[in-house]
């Protein structure tokens, strides 16, 4: 596979990856949505402890697409860097 192939395949999986951030996003929104089911004062405890949930999990897979992505980026600018050499 030559260089230009490799940056290809390397943004593909770069975009696959923004696809599913955004899907996570959109999961995280049904979350909060079926967690909270009515306007109130205050949150029940199952409603906290669900939300808990929903917030523990929407940031551990940010952080990790976070970190792939960023990883991915200096990948291809290194690689970019030794095609110039």
């Amino acid at each position: 596979m030559d260089a230009r192939q490799q940056q290809q395949r390397e943004l593909m999986e770069m975009q696959q990856q923004l696809l599913m951030f955004k899907k996570v996003s959109k999961l995280a929104k049904r979350c909060y949505a079926r967690t909270i089911t009515k306007a109130g004062n205050a949150l029940s405890d199952s409603e906290k402890k669900s939300l808990g949930f929903c917030v523990n999990r929407y940031f551990d897979t940010q952080l990790f697409l976070t970190e792939r992505l960023t990883a991915k980026a200096r990948k291809m600018q290194e690689n970019a860097g030794m095609e110039a050499k």
